[in-house]
């Protein structure tokens, strides 16, 4: 209720909003595997969606300079 009557509801603010959604929401599954890892049966598991996330992280950067790149272009033409 304090945000809608404080913060001004225009385009800004929602990606602010959804940025940070997105960032808690993949804090809060990193955490819960974390706690998996206690189990041995999904110890293994947790491990390999760690290095498959960390092993991600070049491709989102080279994916995402492309994506800019032509978002640069469309608006150009």
């Amino acid at each position: 209720m304090f945000f809608q009557l404080n913060w001004p509801n225009n385009n800004e603010e929602n990606i602010f909003q959804m940025i940070l959604m997105v960032i808690l929401i993949m804090q809060v599954f990193m955490k819960i595997l974390f706690f998996m890892k206690v189990f041995s049966d999904y110890g293994f598991l947790v491990q390999m969606i760690g290095l498959s996330i960390l092993d991600l992280g070049p491709f989102l950067a080279f994916f995402g300079l492309w994506v800019l790149f032509f978002t640069i272009e469309f608006k150009i033409l």
